[in-house]
């Protein structure tokens, strides 16, 4: 049995034992964050070192676990795998206007605000630059809020919550993603954002921050540049560098297709999964 986040996954566990069968469960983002800073759930997860082993996607999560007291033997990290074409995505000459994206709920974790900041910045420098939003959530006002305060209507589209081909086709037209990820104030932080690892599968540069498992996706200077949370100035320079710099858009990109196809395809993580539950 393989059960999906460990907030919720505690009561099959009873269940498999009971049936005599094996039981992993897999982290992902909140249960393994916001959900530590409560003593009732830091108590009721020590009851997995009775699990066959727990499957979360970084090394910073499975840290978080082992410092909470579940034998490092048991947890073990198989990151996120994405669909990666078998050959680096050839992108689009250079344009008039420079694509930027955005992908993601809209939370206090993915810190909408702080990447319109940042955007808002960089097209001080680079008039040129456009951004597509893709995502829903209880942030959206305050993003049309904004929008609207820097008078940005005509430089950012909301595409609202879309599907998956939806938003790789909006990849494969972009020039560079951008992600401001945060630790919220109440402690719900990312795992490895899947938008993150689809972004570089589609040859695409990432500017985002060093937070929770994205360094271990994004090399910074080399498939990208990360930032520390909160520093929309910093994360505005790096888009309007990139922005000005066709070439280094396209090896930084052709760099983080080459680290998806290495490390994060769907394929290996599939094939993780099947060694580490011995399937």
């Amino acid at each position: 049995m393989l059960a999906e986040f460990l907030d919720r996954s505690l009561p099959w566990l009873e269940v498999a034992r009971a049936l005599g069968i094996r039981f992993f469960a897999h982290a992902h983002g909140q249960d393994v964050s916001e959900r530590l800073r409560e003593p009732s759930w830091r108590r009721d997860y020590l009851r997995y070192n009775d699990a066959d082993g727990i499957v979360t996607m970084s090394q910073d999560s499975r840290d978080r676990l082992i410092e909470l007291g579940i034998s490092a033997s048991l947890v073990h990290v198989i990151p996120y795998g994405v669909h990666v074409p078998s050959a680096a995505p050839v992108r689009r000459p250079e344009r008039k206007t420079v694509g930027c994206i955005a992908v993601g709920r809209l939370v206090a974790k993915k810190a909408p605000i702080l990447t319109l900041d940042a955007f808002r910045r960089a097209v001080g420098q680079n008039p040129a630059l456009r951004l597509d939003i893709v995502g829903a959530g209880p942030l959206l006002p305050a993003v049309r809020h904004f929008i609207r305060a820097f008078d940005l209507e005509s430089r950012v589209t909301l595409h609202g919550s879309q599907g998956n081909d939806y938003i790789l086709e909006l990849m494969r037209n972009a020039d560079l993603f951008i992600q401001h990820s945060v630790t919220a104030s109440t402690g719900d932080a990312e795992g490895l954002p899947v938008a993150i690892l689809e972004a570089m599968a589609s040859g695409l540069p990432v500017v985002s921050t060093v937070h929770a498992g994205i360094p271990e996706a994004v090399v910074n200077c080399v498939t990208g540049y990360l930032v520390s949370e909160g520093d929309s100035v910093g994360m505005s320079e790096h888009i309007a560098s990139l922005a000005a710099d066709a070439d280094a858009r396209f090896a930084m990109g052709r760099a983080g297709w080459s680290r998806a196809s290495e490390r994060f395809t769907w394929e290996q993580e599939r094939d993780h999964l099947r060694q580490v539950m011995k399937l």
